[in-house]
């Protein structure tokens, strides 16, 4: 399907991101890095490319790229993703005190309409230290419906650290009913459009 959209349309920038994506969802780092890499040097100002090649570098510890990367996200300015680029960026400098600053009423109201808005601030709050804050987040993106129960407890390196704790298990372990129904449900749409 991916394949296909990236032939319709190849100059959209949210479907040339798409296989990138794919691979780091499913926590394949290094082909994901590639894959952003490649597509960073074909388009070096777009704000979703740039996003997303920095949190994957930052996610396979190439840290200092991965700021520098995200830094040039945060000058583009005109778009959210720039706010969540520098909060990434301030958090991967251990920067805390920045990071709260930086989670503004906006950022907050939309993390409370968006999960994955939620799960990026969950993720920058986490790497800084806050725990709690961080699992608030979480929660809330689970209930928004950010549920890739592979992800959240195998592949998502800025949540490690909350792994452990019991109220993090809880929230994952909520989460892996929802993924398992929404997997065989997708699955099943699949093989439907296959056979279109």
């Amino acid at each position: 399907m991916i394949k296909w959209l990236v032939r319709k349309d190849p100059l959209n920038s949210i479907i040339k991101i798409l296989p990138g994506l794919g691979f780091y969802y499913q926590g394949e780092v290094e082909p994901a890095r590639e894959f952003f890499e490649i597509t960073f040097l074909s388009d070096k100002d777009d704000p979703l490319v740039l996003w997303h090649y920095g949190r994957v570098l930052a996610a396979g510890y190439h840290t200092d790229q991965a700021i520098t990367i995200l830094n040039r996200c945060t000058e583009k300015g005109r778009f959210v993703i720039a706010r969540f680029s520098q909060l990434l960026s301030l958090a991967l400098q251990n920067r805390k005190q920045d990071v709260l600053n930086a989670i503004t009423p906006d950022i907050d109201c939309l993390a409370k309409k968006d999960w994955l808005a939620s799960l990026w601030l969950a993720e920058c709050l986490s790497v800084i230290g806050e725990d709690v804050e961080a699992m608030n987040y979480l929660e809330q993106a689970v209930n928004l419906g950010g549920i890739n129960f592979p992800f959240l407890t195998k592949h998502d390196r800025f949540l490690t650290n909350l792994w452990d704790d019991p109220r993090c298990r809880q929230i994952v372990h909520n989460v892996k009913a929802k993924y398992q129904a929404e997997h065989e449900s997708v699955m099943h749409w699949l093989e439907e459009v296959d056979h279109l």
